[in-house]
């Protein structure tokens, strides 16, 4: 299970980036795409049990790291940050990047 989940996250976090690669408005900045890559774990381990989220953390930590890299620099709206930052869901957390 453990495994799966780290794939998905994964996956979303390159969807989330091909995203911002084609988004308009500002470059993002590190910073910007640390906190976006903390918000998308969050959503996608939202209700997951503690001990689930331990056992993944490595994963989520690899799958922010990427997202982070390919995140960096490239264009976004220019409220996307805080757009995301309040998303409840993986669907307007896309929204929020231009998806």
């Amino acid at each position: 299970m453990e495994k799966k989940m780290t794939r998905k996250l994964m996956a979303l976090g390159f969807v989330a980036g091909i995203f911002v690669l084609f988004g308009c408005g500002k470059k993002a900045s590190e910073e910007d795409c640390k906190k976006l890559g903390d918000k998308l774990i969050e959503i996608q381990t939202e209700g997951l049990s503690a001990a689930v989220k331990s056992a993944g953390a490595s994963g989520f930590d690899k799958a922010k790291a990427d997202f982070v890299k390919e995140c960096t620099g490239k264009r976004m709206p220019s409220d996307g940050v805080t757009c995301a930052d309040k998303a409840k869901d993986q669907a307007a957390f896309m929204k929020c990047l231009g998806g």
